[in-house]
């Protein structure tokens, strides 16, 4: 099967074969591949919520005739992103139905143990990347760090800490 586009963001985009394990992370400049390498090997005590990456194995072509300029990554088969620091002021029904959604009753409990991991780490994650964005795997039920980089070259820092451990803790009071 081809490697074709399956995600995007400003400055990324996600290809998948379909069948491996790990998909190709593509990036628009070689900028943010060093910052996002950067801030993954600074936050290597949280490897756990961060998706697996091989910088070994040669690029693939890809579907779009993008130039490959990236790396393998760990497929995080996606059911929502949601960034915790939007949360601070409520977390609302609808989310709590959208989270159950992705990862089913079953699976609760791997989702309430990522995001308290991410908790009570979240100053050090914070103090690197530069907007905490978390994507919820629909397969085990965990929650991943997506963008490592920082934004503009600012880590969101104390202020987003602080919003995102609010936000955090009310989404982990939704499967208490």
């Amino acid at each position: 099967m081809a490697w074709t586009k399956r995600g995007s963001g400003c400055d990324k985009t996600f290809y998948w074969d379909g069948k491996d394990r790990d998909g190709w992370l593509n990036f628009k400049d070689k900028e943010v591949i060093t910052a996002e390498l950067a801030s993954r090997g600074k936050l290597g005590n949280v490897k756990s919520v961060i998706p697996e990456v091989d910088l070994e194995r040669e690029a693939p072509t890809l579907d779009d005739e993008a130039e490959a300029l990236g790396y393998y990554i760990q497929r995080v088969n996606l059911g929502m992103t949601i960034k915790p620091q939007m949360n601070v002021f409520e977390v609302l029904k609808p989310i709590k139905k959208e989270l159950l959604g992705v990862v089913g009753d079953e699976k609760t409990t791997a989702l309430k143990t990522s995001l308290e991991f991410i908790l009570a780490n979240c100053e050090i994650i914070c103090n690197e990347v530069g907007e905490l964005t978390l994507g919820i795997d629909k397969d085990s039920g965990k929650a991943y760090l997506l963008d490592l980089a920082k934004t503009n070259g600012q880590a969101g820092g104390a202020n987003q800490a602080s919003k995102a451990k609010v936000g955090l803790e009310k989404m982990i009071a939704l499967f208490s």
